[in-house]
């Protein structure tokens, strides 16, 4: 039989196909049973490289200077960015919470967060 490999060749063939198959099978339950990794990911780190400000952008009727970036310091309040905005009746937000720095986007190495009331 011309073309076709020896029985050693491919008995070795299908012994390293399973062995490769089994490696990533285990690697695939280690990765999963592994613990989360919690350092190096804060607020701290993100907010020194930014300086503790980012853009806030508000789109909305009767929003003074509507779609037009803000720079706000890190920890501002959706009631004080409304205030510096001259936005009137924004329901469904907490005004005393701090903005959601999580949603923010980053383009052009600044970051952005996008609001709509």
């Amino acid at each position: 039989m011309e073309g076709r490999p020896p029985a050693k060749a491919r008995l070795l063939a299908a012994v390293l196909c399973a062995a490769l198959l089994l490696a990533a099978a285990a690697a695939a339950v280690l990765c999963r049973l592994a613990p989360p990794r919690k350092e190096g990911f804060g607020q701290e780190s993100v907010s020194a490289a930014y300086e503790g400000h980012y853009n806030a952008v508000v789109f909305g009727e009767g929003v003074k200077d509507e779609g037009k970036p803000v720079r706000v310091p890190y920890g501002t309040t959706y009631g004080e960015l409304f205030a510096r905005l001259g936005v009137q009746g924004a329901e469904g937000y907490d005004l005393a919470a701090p903005l959601r720095f999580e949603d923010a986007v980053l383009a052009g190495g600044e970051y952005y967060l996008y609001i709509v009331v």
